[in-house]
């Protein structure tokens, strides 16, 4: 990173501008897959300079997707108070699956986001500092094909004050870890609304500090779990969590990026953003990215590791028996994958990762989520109980994992499509959330440090009458 020798910044990770979150300040090696993709900064940057656009510069990390910003602050030019809302944001005339991964923690491949906000739980040193911004980016294969300034991504940082911040129904205090949640529009809408969004954690120290101000028993049920799902992923076990970065750095922490569902609500006010950056960016592999007008990109191969660009099906099998009691039958529900059509089998790769790392043991669970299981009692009882798979919590989900069928006592078809009692229509199995959960291992051929993904989507289900049978 150029600047001025006679008044150089010093780096993220060195000194005391840095502040950087210490689960990932250490982690920015070469050897460890990351790639240099955008500098502002040449040889007359000096640490009190004050750039149109912002003094910044970003990596891009080829063997875990993930595209990482460092903001520099110069001293004095923000209250110290202040912290960042930061975001990428899609323009053009295109559209594209490649923001999809900071929807959530469950995927809808069907969709395409168009922008996302985030807050850190960095606040801005008056002496000056460096703020990190992670951005996690789906493989899109038709970026080659589009070109800027007809397509490309608006980065934006801006400054706030948060002045209360509700996580999950309760009075935090402070941010711990990474809020996201998708926006079409202007990166401060997520301020004063209470909406459900993304927590993403870089490790186990910010969990633990949930931990001491959980009050409820809900509460402390919630942060357990996101603890227990990192531990389990620090493990190598995949349980208790949809959507996580794990492995990849020679740093002596091991980097984990888990991600969780929750309601948050922040309230706060939009601040002087003076010397911060809103860029609009050429994308690495578009048709034109090395003579576009614009910020060129030092790497130039086309971003992300994998995605799913439709929705996979799931079969909901579904067998009846009637019986001539009040017109009641039982009834059994079975998922299973289209054998010929499996999930992990449509995953698209990036041809990059593919020539500089192997994709080894691919693994998909089938998840139904927060399933009723049953409603009311006596003759008009819709009740299900859960054969086989095993049983998971994540945050505030119930999830069974590979169950076999879900047998139990319902009424007819028609009768539920019918029925006048919202809550009776929960328990049909119609209803249920149903997603796939896919893990691998990128290994790099390099002999760089292994990482594990894992992936979450939303499935279509295609309903399908069986022959009655006994049961």
């Amino acid at each position: 990173m150029p600047s001025n020798p006679a008044n150089v910044i010093p780096m993220p990770w060195i000194g005391s501008v840095g502040g950087i979150d210490a689960n990932i300040v250490g982690d920015y090696k070469k050897a460890d897959g990351w790639e240099l993709v955008y500098d502002t900064f040449d040889s007359n940057t000096s640490p009190s300079q004050i750039k149109p656009g912002g003094l910044y510069f970003a990596l891009y990390n080829k063997y875990r997707g993930l595209l990482r910003f460092y903001l520099y602050i110069p001293p004095g030019t923000i209250t110290a108070s202040s912290q960042i809302l930061h975001g990428l944001s899609l323009f053009g005339n295109s559209t594209s699956q490649m923001l999809n991964f900071e929807s959530g923690g469950i995927t809808n491949a069907d969709e395409s986001i168009s922008g996302f906000a985030k807050t850190n739980n960095q606040q801005i040193n008056l002496m000056g500092n460096w703020i990190a911004m992670d951005y996690e980016i789906a493989y899109d294969p038709n970026i080659s094909n589009t070109s800027f300034p007809s397509f490309g991504i608006q980065w934006n940082t801006k400054t706030v004050n948060i002045t209360d911040f509700n996580l999950n129904g309760t009075q935090t205090g402070s941010i711990n870890g990474t809020i996201t949640s998708p926006t079409s529009g202007d990166i401060t809408s997520i301020l004063n609304v209470a909406t459900k969004a993304g927590l993403t954690f870089a490790g186990a120290s910010g969990v633990q500090a949930l931990l001491g101000k959980a009050g409820t028993e809900a509460e402390k049920g919630f942060y357990n779990s996101i603890s227990g799902a990192i531990t389990n992923l620090l493990s190598g076990k995949m349980s208790g969590f949809f959507s996580a970065l794990v492995g990849g750095s020679s740093s002596n922490s091991q980097q984990v990026r888990l991600n969780m569902d929750t309601k948050i609500e922040l309230k706060g006010t939009a601040t002087n953003s003076s010397g911060l950056s809103n860029s609009f960016l050429v994308l690495p592999g578009q048709s034109n990215s090395q003579v576009a007008d614009g910020l060129i990109p030092q790497y130039n191969q086309t971003m992300g590791i994998v995605n799913l660009l439709n929705a996979p099906e799931i079969l909901a099998q579904n067998y009846h028996v009637f019986s001539t009691f009040r017109g009641a039958h039982a009834a059994k529900w079975k998922f299973k994958f289209n054998e010929n059509n499996l999930p992990k089998n449509n995953l698209v790769f990036n041809p990059e990762i593919l020539r500089i790392a192997d994709i080894e043991n691919i693994n998909e669970d089938l998840l139904v989520l927060n399933p009723t299981l049953g409603a009311f009692t006596g003759a008009e009882a819709a009740i299900f109980t859960v054969t086989g798979g095993t049983f998971e919590t994540v945050g505030n989900d119930k999830v069974y994992v590979n169950p076999i069928e879900f047998p139990g006592k319902d009424r007819s078809y028609q009768y539920y499509q019918d029925f006048s009692y919202p809550d009776k229509k929960t328990a049909d199995p119609r209803n249920w959330q149903l997603a796939v959960r896919i893990s691998f291992d990128v290994i790099p051929k390099d002999g760089s440090k292994k990482v594990t993904i894992v992936k979450t989507f939303n499935l279509k289900r295609t309903d399908v009458a069986m022959p009655s049978i006994n049961f």
